[in-house]
């Protein structure tokens, strides 16, 4: 999503935060129909997407809530382990 902000001019990405695992996008959605889907697609897809790989990834709360694929999560939990 913060690239698609940039692409389109706009690089206050301050207003977009990571709440509940999804990326949250507080600045007003614009009135172009086709941007303001864009977003709300990038919101959406942002709860699916690996957080540390990009891959394919599920929603998940342990101690904190964050988008991983099983691989990475497998290695996460192995660091804490250590």
């Amino acid at each position: 999503m913060l690239r698609f902000y940039c692409e389109v001019g706009e690089t206050k990405d301050e207003l977009v935060h990571e709440k509940v695992g999804e990326l949250i996008s507080y600045r007003p959605l614009p009135s172009n129909t086709a941007i303001r889907a864009l977003i709300k697609e990038a919101e959406s897809k942002s709860a699916t997407i690996c957080e540390v790989c990009g891959c394919l990834g599920t929603l998940k709360m342990e101690a904190w809530w964050h988008v991983t694929c099983d691989k990475c999560e497998e290695e996460i939990q192995q660091k804490g382990k250590q």
